[in-house]
């Protein structure tokens, strides 16, 4: 990956951490969207919000911006999850449930609805923190970042500016 010598000069803190529920269950999506009252969230700087750079597996990079345009449909993380799931553990949940019909287990079925919200095999939220309040990655350079994970394990991601860079 080649940057440009301005964007190497910064030195920051990055953190990262992963996780699929805690004490309340699975982790909601609507979090990572922000689609919620956030007047009500102390924790959320509402002018840094309109900054925010999303990613999915389905519609690439899209703005707070975007939900505002008639004519741009953008879906919210929890219908890109649901998505995901039937669209890749379908036949997986319809083979197992003939498995589980063979050997006289169908009460062990469990559909990809199941999947998502069971804490063993729901998505995994990967937050990565880059920088300060004070200083942090503009979000063109986070874009060119090569993502390990981008578009394979990890369903999906969001670019966040609250203060510093989020990938999850």
């Amino acid at each position: 990956m080649i940057f440009k010598k301005e964007e190497l000069q910064l030195l920051l803190k990055m953190t990262r951490h992963n996780g699929r529920s805690g004490k309340n269950g699975t982790y909601n999506p609507k979090h990572n969207d922000l689609r919620f009252d956030i007047a009500n969230s102390d924790h959320i700087d509402q002018d840094r919000v309109k900054q925010n750079v999303y990613w999915d597996c389905y519609q690439g990079f899209h703005f707070p911006s975007d939900q505002e345009q008639e004519d741009r449909i953008v879906y919210s993380f929890e219908q890109i999850e649901r998505t995901y799931y039937l669209d890749n553990y379908l036949d997986y949940c319809e083979v197992q449930h003939e498995r589980n019909r063979q050997t006289g287990h169908s009460g062990r079925d469990r559909t990809p609805e199941d999947l998502l919200k069971d804490k063993k095999t729901c998505p995994e939220e990967s937050l990565i923190h880059i920088g300060t309040m004070e200083q942090s990655v503009p979000p063109d350079v986070l874009a060119k970042i090569p993502w390990k994970d981008r578009g394979r394990s990890v369903p999906l991601s969001r670019m966040k500016n609250s203060g510093r860079r989020h990938l999850s």
